[in-house]
């Protein structure tokens, strides 16, 4: 499938070997920060949106992540969530994931966190022993359920994951978010909530 989008035209051919070329990269150490700018800048669907196109959006999306920039990083995430009902199912599961991080981060009170923690599929893919899957519910721990305590043993957890990574930079980054969320938590709980 793949192959066939990519034969498709010259833009798909490109987000293929961007595919690789950002796998290679990061399998040698390198986190989406480290990786040249260019690879951001959005390619746009020619005829029609394929999963290549979701890809590089979750792409800069990682990276904003692990540039902390919350406010982009959740409007980016909005944009793939116009196109929920398009997506292939694993992408869909990863912009779930994704949503619910982000909006614990930044809207602890919107509708959709309850939606998206109660859905079976999410529940089944966090339960995998995944850096990433911690963050998410070390996030939700702390933010919706107010359980400091319970979310610094989530991200104690992911921390002993890297091996679980698939690759790298994907683990360095994982890595950093894990140490950021940590921090946010430990400034907060440290500081008294009635100043």
């Amino acid at each position: 499938m793949s192959l066939k989008i990519a034969s498709s035209n010259e833009k798909q051919q490109y987000l293929l070997y961007l595919q690789f070329e950002i796998n290679n990269q990061m399998n040698e150490g390198k986190t989406y920060a480290e990786l040249p700018e260019q690879y951001f800048q959005l390619v746009s669907a020619t005829s029609a949106h394929t999963y290549f196109n979701d890809w590089q959006q979750f792409l800069i999306i990682a990276r904003l992540a692990e540039k902390h920039n919350w406010p982009l990083y959740q409007e980016q995430l909005e944009i793939l969530w116009q196109r929920k009902k398009e997506m292939i199912s694993i992408y869909l599961l990863e912009l779930k994931k994704e949503m619910l991080f982000g909006l614990c981060l930044t809207a602890a009170t919107d509708e959709r966190i309850p939606q998206i923690w109660t859905d079976k599929k999410i529940q089944a893919a966090l339960k995998q022993p995944l850096m990433g899957n911690k963050r998410v519910k070390a996030a939700y721990v702390y933010c919706i359920e107010k359980d400091a305590q319970a979310a610094l043993e989530l991200i104690t957890a992911g921390k002993n994951l890297t091996h679980r990574a698939p690759n790298l930079g994907d683990a360095k980054t994982e890595g950093q978010l894990l140490v950021w969320l940590e921090t946010k938590i430990l400034n907060e709980e440290s500081t008294p909530h009635n100043q």
